[in-house]
């Protein structure tokens, strides 16, 4: 069973250095957001993107993709005002991950789901640390809006969760420039 997928999309991309917006930016052919969105197509119909940062590029960008667009105003405070957009409109179960992991597949999403199944919520990790995307029941869903003082990370870890072995897709992200060199030579090794 496919659920809702929402890939956070707001960001300043301020670690990338150069003041656009690293989701735009190309790799292997087609911009670092493509990637994301495309792998996650494979996996649901059903997909929720945040915008902020360059939202008139953002929605130019997106008006060729059947996705719901949900912008947040407050995107320069953070992430999680980008979560608290998306969880007040968005139901559960679902999925969530920032727009910057092109290497996770639809066997990535399916295997989260699985580890749901039981949970409130489910998460991969790595030897490296958490990975992504979080899958949250209706339940957590609705628990994070009632809590407006929780960040949604704390709240996963201290109520019922799955964390469950993966492998390095979940963890590889774009958040340098030298990730993008690695990641672009990680999508041509695999001939995309």
């Amino acid at each position: 069973m496919s659920m809702n997928v929402i890939i956070l999309a707001a960001g300043l991309s301020t670690r990338m250095g150069d003041g656009g917006n690293k989701l735009l930016m190309p790799i292997v052919g087609r911009p670092l957001l493509a990637w994301t969105l495309e792998h996650a197509l494979e996996y649901t119909k059903s997909i929720w993107v945040v915008t902020g940062h360059m939202k008139t590029e953002m929605d130019a960008f997106l008006s060729s993709y059947p996705v719901h667009l949900i912008h947040n105003p407050d995107y320069g405070t953070g992430q999680e005002s980008s979560i608290r957009a998306a969880l007040s409109v968005v139901d559960g179960p679902l999925m969530i991950l920032p727009g910057d992991l092109p290497l996770i597949r639809k066997a990535d999403y399916e295997e989260c789901g699985r580890h749901l199944e039981g949970h409130l919520a489910a998460r991969p990790f790595t030897r490296e640390g958490a990975g992504h995307p979080v899958a949250l029941s209706q339940d957590l869903v609705m628990m994070y809006r009632k809590d407006k003082s929780t960040r949604l990370r704390d709240l996963v870890r201290f109520n019922a969760h799955d964390f469950y072995q993966a492998g390095p897709n979940v963890r590889t992200d774009v958040d340098t420039k030298a990730d993008l060199v690695k990641v672009t030579r990680m999508l041509e090794a695999k001939g995309n």
